[in-house]
């Protein structure tokens, strides 16, 4: 499991990135599958893996993603919800919007082991 506290809506979260988050993801997300984050890949004509489809993820997929984060700290510790989707939803600003995706993203390449490029 990979975490990381920040701050949104003058609370601080602590964000998990492990199976619960992808499981939370999947149930909240309408059954989506936690493939829409994953690019697929192709070889070139020189031998090179390149990309071949960009992922799916829209901007919601990321925000539930982030919220499934959240859930799977919060039930980890047996703790009440700091913050809700409604507190996310219409009164995070913009930037913190921006934070709560980079983190979740962050933690997620973490979890994955996926090398900083």
């Amino acid at each position: 499991m990979t975490s990381k506290k920040i701050t949104i809506c003058g609370k601080e979260v602590e964000l998990f990135y492990c199976a619960a988050t992808e499981n939370g993801y999947e149930r909240i997300s309408g059954g989506k599958t936690i493939g829409v984050f994953i690019p697929t890949f192709k070889t070139d004509k020189k031998g090179n893996q390149v990309i071949d489809k960009l992922p799916e993820a829209t901007n919601e997929d990321y925000m539930l993603l982030a919220m499934a984060g959240i859930v799977a700290a919060d039930t980890y510790y047996k703790r009440e919800a700091v913050i809700n989707s409604e507190d996310i939803l219409y009164d995070a600003t913009p930037t913190e919007r921006r934070l709560l995706i980079d983190t979740i993203v962050e933690l997620r390449n973490e979890w994955y082991e996926v090398p900083k490029i």
